[in-house]
């Protein structure tokens, strides 16, 4: 797992963007992001959350009928800006809807060091979201990325994080 201490190293030393794992079902993405964050937090003091975006949005749905439910959208919004790294699991296994859509992209509008895992192809996901969306997903992963593919796993990762400083 030498590629996930690299990119855990990038990000707590103070790099920013986002790291976008694309592959089939079951090659590994989650094994590899929860790798980096084990690894984030061997070394320093940064916060990290895991998420599967199904269940929060799963959690979100059910606090709209249940008012004593601690999970709601403002709840998720308050821990996903304030922690230091996300993962955002498995995007695209939802039921992919505007309101889904508006709050990824909300997700994602506050934070600057966030990796994503998904089944779903780069191509893919433009169809599937909005630009906005897309955009945001995608942020600091420019047209310089490095494409790693690690058994067969696409890495889309900020090209920052592949230079040697």
């Amino acid at each position: 797992m030498a590629f996930a201490k690299e990119v855990s190293e990038y990000y707590y030393t103070g790099g920013e963007g986002n790291t976008v794992v694309s592959g089939p079902a079951g090659t590994g993405k989650s094994h590899l992001a929860m790798s980096i964050l084990k690894d984030c937090l061997q070394h320093t003091d940064l916060t990290v959350i895991f998420a599967s975006w199904s269940e929060v949005l799963h959690l979100i749905k059910d606090s709209f009928d249940n008012k004593d439910s601690f999970y709601s959208t403002e709840y998720f919004m308050e821990v996903f800006r304030n922690t230091d790294l996300l993962v955002i699991d498995d995007i695209g296994s939802e039921k992919i809807t505007e309101w889904s859509m508006s709050l990824l992209t909300e997700v994602l509008d506050a934070r600057t060091k966030t990796i994503i895992t998904t089944n779903l192809k780069s191509d893919e996901i433009r169809k599937k979201y909005h630009n906005r969306t897309y955009s945001r997903l995608f942020r600091g992963i420019g047209k310089k990325h490095s494409i790693l593919k690690i058994l067969k796993i696409s890495v889309l990762v900020n090209c920052h994080s592949r230079r040697k400083q």
